[in-house]
């Protein structure tokens, strides 16, 4: 496989290593390492999603700018974790405010793409 085609997927998994800190667990025991690990691919994959439309939002905006602008995914994550648990136990108009919430929230964790730059996340 060429090296091009699977930079997405070495991204993400250095984003889950050193963000998501996907190896860090609270516990010691096979189950608890097992929910910790996917309890943290489900914040990263459901926070990817409701993130989707503010992405394109952003995406859309950036005609006018210097810079072309993304979501800030640390920042993302970081400001969803605490409220995941709520979409699952709250009732549905609750959820669609979180949700909208969340949004703005997506909205307001930008950063410029400058071109030229190199980084390691």
């Amino acid at each position: 496989m060429q090296h091009h085609k699977r930079w997405p997927v070495d991204i993400d998994y250095l984003f889950m290593k050193q963000r998501i800190e996907v190896g860090n667990f609270s516990g010691t025991t096979v189950l608890s390492v097992c929910q910790d690990f996917h309890s943290k691919v489900l914040a990263k994959n459901l926070t990817w999603i409701l993130s989707s439309p503010a992405q394109e939002a952003v995406e859309n905006g950036n005609h006018d700018k210097t810079h072309e602008y993304q979501l800030n995914m640390t920042q993302a994550i970081s400001k969803s974790k605490d409220t995941i648990f709520f979409l699952f136990e709250r009732p549905r108009e609750m959820i669609v405010q979180l949700i909208k919430d969340l949004h703005a929230v997506f909205m307001a964790a930008t950063e410029p793409i400058r071109p030229g730059r190199k980084f390691t996340l």
